[in-house]
């Protein structure tokens, strides 16, 4: 008998006019300097069994350049097979080793999906600069449901604005120095 995965699932030549239930991809934003390289984690916000998953990154205004993708944790990832690094896009698709398609492999929250190895061009914030294509369907499949939409969710965002106050306005903030909670009055 024969056990496999729809591959229209994972490489995206099925056309789905359903709506996807989303599944997050998270990581923490970062403050990068030009020249340094990273190594930046993504997690799943649950657990999950994985038949296989695809998604594709975008790098906004050629700020970075992707040096490398590691999947320590899931069986059989390759980066020279499973990873596909363009001009400003980086395309990962990975798909479970035939021994793990009936049940999937398992994947802990608290271990990275992949850790994406990245040199910063420019001094530049993280979020700013990375992002989901749009124009790719960012898919994972779990093992016996229906397939996910990939969104990317930042954690500890950092702030790359200022904002004026008038005149006649005062603002306090306290403790300082912060270490945990910063209180605005």
């Amino acid at each position: 008998k024969f056990i496999g995965v729809k591959m229209g699932h994972l490489d995206n030549s099925c056309l789905m006019n359903f709506t996807l239930e989303d599944i997050i991809l998270r990581t923490e934003d970062e403050v990068l300097n030009a020249g340094e390289t990273y190594s930046v984690p993504f997690y799943l916000e649950r657990n999950e069994n994985l038949d296989g998953f695809a998604l594709r990154l975008k790098n906004e205004n050629n700020n970075l350049e992707f040096l490398s993708v590691t999947a320590p944790n899931i069986p059989g990832f390759d980066p020279v097979s499973n990873v596909l690094n363009s001009l400003n896009t980086l395309t990962i698709q990975w798909v479970s080793p035939g021994q793990f398609l009936l049940n999937g492999v398992a994947v802990d929250s608290t271990e990275p999906l992949f850790i994406l190895n990245i040199r910063a061009n420019k001094n530049i914030i993280l979020n700013e600069h990375l992002s989901l294509e749009a124009t790719f369907d960012n898919i994972l499949k779990p093992s016996e449901d229906d397939p996910l939409r990939i969104r990317l969710a930042w954690e500890d965002i950092v702030i790359s604005s200022v904002v004026e106050i008038g005149n006649g306005r005062k603002i306090e903030f306290y403790p300082n120095p912060v270490t945990e909670i910063l209180h605005l009055k």
